[in-house]
């Protein structure tokens, strides 16, 4: 995925907005709309050599399958809740998106709680 043409064609498409956002609103709106469609249809279309990678690093791992699924879980979390939080601030509700934030970092906590105990238990191997 080529992050700096998708880069670009946000900002372009940003400036396009904002020079047809006089004359006509929903023109705009509908050049966002497609540009957020074709970035879309770019990201499905490198996911899947992300996700068949992901799957042959996950059939091969020698380490328990728990830690590639916490990881997994924490990507998704990050991933959710910063949208959540940038869709609450573009509506001028920062208190809201504060609010997802932070329980977006609490559901992060819940979700390493198995590495944290996994860590202790062995330290106190070491230790014994």
């Amino acid at each position: 995925m080529n992050i700096i043409a998708i880069c670009a064609v946000c900002i372009i498409t940003a400036l396009l907005c904002r020079v047809l956002a006089k004359d006509g609103a929903g023109f705009s709106a509908l050049l966002s709309l497609c540009a957020v469609i074709m970035i879309g249809a770019v990201f499905l279309y490198n996911a899947s050599d992300a996700l068949s990678l992901a799957k042959r690093l996950y059939d091969s791992s020698v380490t328990d399958s728990k830690y590639f699924d916490i990881m997994i879980k924490g990507a998704g979390i990050c991933i959710i809740t910063k949208t959540a939080s940038d869709s609450c601030r573009d509506c001028g509700e920062n208190a809201l998106a504060s609010a997802a934030e932070t329980a977006g970092r609490l559901a992060m906590l819940m979700t390493a709680m198995p590495l944290f105990s996994g860590v202790l238990s062995l330290v106190e191997e070491l230790i014994d």
